[in-house]
């Protein structure tokens, strides 16, 4: 077999925001090293504060790491501007989470999937009108033609999330960031949203960062799943390696917290704080909920490793 082909790696990246003045500083993003490979969508999860949608927003370059390294086939994309940025901005899309707020009230379907279409293929007139069009069906909007003049207040919510799809498709990218592309629907609708992003990778060759707290839907659609804990990648392994074998004990909360784990009784985690997201913190950052902690979890520095099967994670007892 070939060897995947990388399109996109992030080295040690950094993001991190001023709180309260006098130097603070919060590390939503810390330290973070991931590769995402040709046609394979790569699954991060974890607890709302984890920093899931802060490295989706890095990946696309909304946001610019402070500290790090984005490699984008052969280029460091992680502080470009102007053109550059631009150039970029077409290659790797965004679907955010809630389609009514992503999508402006005041522009018709037509005009949405238009502007980006208009902006990076360059098109106008017929052939702008018959790519708009195509994409529409594409992503299961037919007849294209009564949906093209209608505004978003007037589709369902699945509905508005095609036409976000559609406008992240019209630029032509090789990568997209789907920031919890289900979680604003209902539940009778998100197989068939999923469903859709399922064929759209197999048959553009499209890379997906799928982001979700929805371990279910990770291990349908992802080809690996990374698992976030207060900024930090803690464990990654391939989707069906993950949930028969989690070694992080977050992960294994996760698990047990998910629908039809079987879990009875109350989660065996020591507190219900929010991650700590400061700069000043030490220790392992998951150390305060650890039903498995040591002294050594609250002070030593724990490395993200590799062990067998590209079975990666950062935890001192892992091998326990």
């Amino acid at each position: 077999m070939s060897e995947p082909i990388e399109v996109l790696r992030a080295e040690n990246l950094v993001v991190r925001f001023p709180v309260g003045g006098r130097g603070r500083w919060i590390v939503p993003v810390d330290n973070i090293n991931l590769t995402i490979h040709q046609a394979e969508s790569v699954g991060i999860v974890g607890e709302s504060g984890s920093g899931k949608t802060t490295l989706g927003r890095t990946l696309v370059r909304i946001l610019e790491p402070a500290k790090g390294r984005l490699h984008w086939h052969t280029h460091d994309v992680a502080h470009i501007r102007g053109r550059a940025l631009r150039h970029y901005h077409a290659a790797v899309q965004m679907v955010f989470q809630d389609p009514f707020a992503s999508l402006n009230p005041a522009r018709t379907v037509f005009d949405q999937v238009a502007l980006p279409v208009r902006c990076h293929r360059r098109m106008s007139g017929a052939a702008q009108a018959d790519r708009v069009e195509s994409l529409l069906d594409q992503v299961g909007l037919s007849p294209a033609r009564d949906l093209r003049e209608k505004y978003p207040h007037e589709l369902s919510g699945g509905q508005r999330q095609r036409v976000a799809i559609a406008r992240a498709l019209a630029a032509d990218p090789q990568i997209i960031v789907a920031d919890e592309p289900v979680s604003m629907l209902d539940v009778s609708i998100r197989a068939g949203i999923l469903q859709l992003l399922t064929e759209l990778k197999e048959q553009l060759a499209l890379s997906f960062v799928f982001i979700t707290h929805d371990l279910a839907s990770a291990r349908y659609f992802s080809t690996r799943i990374g698992v976030m804990y207060a900024g930090q990648l803690v464990e990654m392994a391939t989707a069906a390696d993950i949930t028969r074998r989690p070694l992080h004990p977050y992960t294994r909360l996760l698990m047990a917290a998910s629908p039809g784990s079987g879990m009875k009784a109350p989660l065996p985690e020591t507190t219900q704080g929010s991650p700590d997201l400061s700069a000043q913190r030490r220790g392992c950052p998951f150390a305060p909920r650890c039903p498995l902690v040591m002294d050594r979890c609250r002070q030593a520095t724990v490395e993200f490793r590799w062990l067998a099967d590209q079975h990666g994670v950062a935890c001192l007892r892992s091998e326990e």
